[in-house]
């Protein structure tokens, strides 16, 4: 406690008292989380700049006080801002939040990481380019670069953010900065347009770990499209899921970038998109329905939609083309109509879903996080998951787009989903034409302990019969970190050593994604 006492006031010299909480003003504002569990913070440090951080992180060295960097600290469903380990000192990266630069011919916006999709679409829409904001489902006021940074995605053109990362700004546990080779050698702009630089790439090396703190990185983004139109369609009643997987992966393999991707949906999944709450009534939602996008050139997209009509005419019972730029010009007719309040809510659904479509930052999806616990707000841009008391926790394995073997996984997910009182709500979002991810989310009321209990007994049970079939989670909440990085195999030793090499205090997040002693 004693260094501690040294740490926060050499932090409040360095940073000025304003950006240094104690531990009672930390928790109020941090320990709030959507998995139902929480640590002790020690504090919280509110740098301003990239000098700052490495002022804190050679403190944090000196007097031995763990660390732990967030961008905004909405990682929903994963942790929100809940460090893995106790007592840590949260460094809150939120008013780090500048543009850096933009390069308006290349595409390359160059971030820190408070930069949030909305801060990155205003700027976009402001002056007048034509690039598209690597939106998520998680809100207008997440970070960009901490999504990058877990390897999310999206279903925008480059759907894979990581593959997006170019260059990065890291300040190292010693409190020294990293840059590439490229860059130190003056190669800034061939350093933010190309990945790979010169030597050992070591970019990956700070993604979903430990190893430093990242301040600044490199994005490439992609050219908003001449045109775009929705692909919709829903599976027949005497069709399986497997039977549908193969076409699939060929029309994503055939299409390339003009597909940004395309989402599978379970009839559970598509009811809870819904702001009114269905449970006890009779669904008449079909099985499975699937939803993607097309982008580019008018003629292109035309010429494709007969080969997405052929691939999956036997599989479908609808299949609905929807120009977007259409829909958004008649949408505020069809809401003065007298409509069923479903089917405007429906309509209301598809014009913000549409938004995320076009790189647009929307609140699409978080009404779905409210479906068990927690206050709606009554504007949704006020949302803040982990605040408002919502149960979240995302269970999200990676599965091969083998045809026995995704049947295998929803009919496991169904199966414990069902067994623990949990609903079984799947979706299957294409990465590649290889490999599908399934996001789960996993919901409960946060104030009732046996609600907590039950889903993360799900949890667990979800884990251990995934684990059978050999597929796993692509992304961990914090609490549940410690299932794969305290294993002694070959990977994980590794990251031991490369660990104790850069950071022998063991300052930086301990026990994010790499063993914790």
């Amino acid at each position: 406690m004693k260094s501690n006492k040294k740490a926060f006031l050499q932090w409040q010299t360095d940073l000025g008292e304003n950006n240094v909480l104690s531990s009672d003003e930390a928790t109020k504002l941090y320990s709030q989380n959507t998995n139902g569990v929480t640590v002790p913070i020690a504090g919280a440090l509110l740098p301003q700049t990239t000098e700052h951080v490495q002022l804190l992180v050679c403190t944090a060295q000196k007097q031995k006080v763990p660390l732990y960097p967030i961008s905004t600290g909405n990682n929903w469903g994963y942790g929100s801002s809940m460090p893995v380990t106790d007592n840590n000192v949260i460094v809150d990266l939120k008013a780090m939040n500048k543009i850096v630069a933009f390069d308006r011919e290349l595409g390359i916006a160059t971030i820190q990481p408070g930069v949030t999709q909305e801060i990155l679409h205003a700027y976009i829409e402001k002056n007048n380019l034509p690039f598209i904001t690597p939106v998520t489902g998680a809100g207008p006021r997440c970070s960009i670069l901490a999504n990058i940074l877990e390897r999310g995605y999206g279903i925008t053109p480059i759907a894979d953010h990581f593959s997006a990362l170019t260059s990065l700004h890291v300040v190292l546990p010693d409190g020294t900065l990293y840059r590439s080779a490229l860059e130190e050698m003056g190669g800034t702009l061939i350093d933010r347009a190309y990945r790979y630089g010169i030597g050992p790439y070591l970019n990956g090396m700070f993604t979903q770990s430990n190893f430093g703190i990242v301040v600044q990185a490199s994005v490439v983004l992609a050219r908003k499209p001449a045109h775009s139109e929705i692909i919709y369609f829903t599976l027949k009643k005497s069709v399986n899921l497997e039977e549908v997987v193969p076409s699939v992966s060929k029309i994503l393999s055939s299409l390339g970038p003009i597909l940004g991707g395309i989402n599978l949906m379970n009839k559970e999944r598509v009811d809870s998109m819904s702001r009114e709450i269905i449970d006890g009534k009779k669904s008449t939602t079909p099985e499975w329905t699937g939803i993607g996008v097309l982008y580019g050139e008018k003629r292109i997209v035309d010429a494709a939609k007969p080969f997405l009509r052929k691939n999956l005419r036997k599989h479908v019972s609808h299949l609905i083309f929807i120009k977007i730029g259409w829909f958004k010009k008649i949408y505020p007719l069809l809401i003065r109509l007298p409509l069923p309040k479903t089917l405007l809510m429906k309509l209301e659904t598809l014009s913000r879903s549409m938004d995320l479509f076009l790189g647009i930052p929307s609140t699409v999806a978080l009404p779905l996080a409210y479906r068990k616990s927690g206050t709606l707000p009554k504007k949704l841009y006020d949302a803040d998951v982990a605040r408002d008391g919502c149960g979240l926790i995302w269970f999200t394995p990676l599965i091969p787009m083998k045809p026995d073997l995704v049947a295998k996984y929803t009919e496991l997910v169904r199966r414990e989903c069902i067994k623990f009182n949990v609903e079984p709500l799947i979706t299957l979002s294409s990465l590649n034409e290889r490999c599908f991810d399934s996001t789960v989310p996993l919901l409960f009321d946060r104030n009732d302990i046996d609600a907590v209990e039950r889903t993360r007994a799900c949890y667990d049970a979800l884990w251990s019969a995934c684990a059978k079939l050999h597929v796993f989670p692509y992304r961990l909440p914090t609490d549940e970190m410690g299932r794969v990085t305290q294993k002694d195999t070959a990977f994980w030793l590794l990251v031991k050593k490369i660990k104790k090499v850069i950071d022998p205090q063991g300052i930086i997040s301990p026990g994010r994604y790499s063993k914790h002693e």
